[in-house]
C-alpha cells in the first residue's frame, strides 16, 4: 500500500464572522498534490469566504493554514500570490483587449526591463496548462486560446462559458 502524499495546503479550524453572520465556523480543508477539489454548498455556505480567506482577502477570525506545513498568514491578495496561491473566482473579469496567457498573469506578467516578455509569458501558460493531468482541459486551454487571441472573438463572454464546462 502506498502512502498518501503530504498535505499541501492545510485549512484548520478557520471562522470567520460578520455582523450578524457566522460565515465560517471551524472548517477544515486539506489538499494534497494533484487534487483536484471542488468546493460545493447552498448560497451563504461560506465556500467564497473560505476561498477569499485562502486567498488574502479577509483574514479568518480563527484557524491557521499552512502551506508545504509551514504556518503561514495571507495579509493580502499578492502576499497570498507570493505564498503560491491564486484564485480564479467564479464572477471574474477579463479584460478584453487582452489575451489568455495576459489575463492569467495579469500584475505577475513576466518582465525584462519594463516590457513584457511574451515568449515567457506564453510559456509559462501552457506550463500551467501541461501540468494538468486531463487531456480534455489541455486540448479546451488550446481552442480557448485560439478562440480569445483572434481579433474578432475578442469578447469577454466567450471565456466564462468555458470557464464553467
Amino acid at each position: 500500500m502506498t502512502e498518501p502524499a503530504p498535505v499541501l495546503l492545510q485549512m484548520t479550524g478557520i471562522s470567520k464572522q460578520f455582523p450578524g453572520v457566522q460565515a465560517l465556523q471551524h472548517v477544515d480543508l486539506y489538499v494534497r498534490p494533484g487534487e483536484c477539489l471542488a468546493l460545493v454548498g447552498e448560497n451563504g455556505a461560506g465556500k467564497s469566504t473560505l476561498m477569499k480567506i485562502l486567498s488574502g482577502v479577509y483574514a479568518p477570525d480563527e484557524g491557521t493554514i499552512a502551506i508545504d506545513g509551514q504556518i503561514v498568514i495571507p495579509s493580502n491578495p499578492h502576499h497570498a500570490q507570493q505564498l503560491g496561491v491564486s484564485i480564479i473566482y467564479q464572477e471574474f473579469n477579463l479584460f478584453p483587449n487582452m489575451s489568455v496567457e495576459e489575463n492569467i498573469f495579469i500584475g505577475r506578467e513576466p518582465n525584462r526591463t519594463g516590457f513584457v516578455n511574451r515568449g515567457r509569458l506564453r510559456d509559462s501558460a501552457l506550463n500551467i496548462s501541461s501540468k494538468s493531468e486531463s487531456t480534455s482541459i489541455r486540448a479546451r486551454w488550446c481552442a480557448i486560446s485560439a478562440l480569445l487571441s483572434s481579433r474578432w472573438s475578442r469578447s469577454p463572454k466567450r471565456f466564462p462559458i468555458t470557464h464553467a464546462s
